[in-house]
């Protein structure tokens, strides 16, 4: 759902997770993708201890932060700044931001250059 939202006229960010939740069960992860939308566009220190930052490795403690950046933090190199400094499961939560924030704001040229070479199929 987010990714779909940042590739089509992506809403501000109260309304992108405001979009996500309903399409979410009733579960603890949607109460706590309820509280990302709660808090609104704080700090990112602060939302990470508010809504986990992956030391626990599961989408519980994932997947609202992962989304909560990408909804207020459109910029690519912003986004992944602030996912890393939240000192969490740095690999899975850029990866989850990355993907959906790549949608609105592309990696920079630099960062694309200094990559590993991506896999060609014959």
């Amino acid at each position: 759902a987010a990714a779909a939202l940042a590739a089509h006229d992506p809403p501000d960010g109260d309304v992108m997770l405001e979009s996500i939740v309903p399409q979410v069960p009733a579960s603890p992860l949607r109460d706590a993708l309820e509280a990302a939308r709660r808090f609104g566009a704080g700090a990112p220190a602060k939302a990470a201890r508010l809504l986990g930052a992956g030391q626990r490795r599961r989408a519980l403690d994932t997947v609202p932060f992962a989304l909560w950046v990408a909804a207020w933090h459109r910029d690519y190199t912003d986004a992944i700044w602030h996912v890393a400094a939240a000192m969490g499961d740095r690999s899975t939560l850029c990866a989850l931001v990355g993907g959906i924030v790549a949608l609105m704001s592309p990696p920079p040229a630099t960062w694309l250059d200094h990559r590993e070479a991506l896999a060609t199929t014959p």
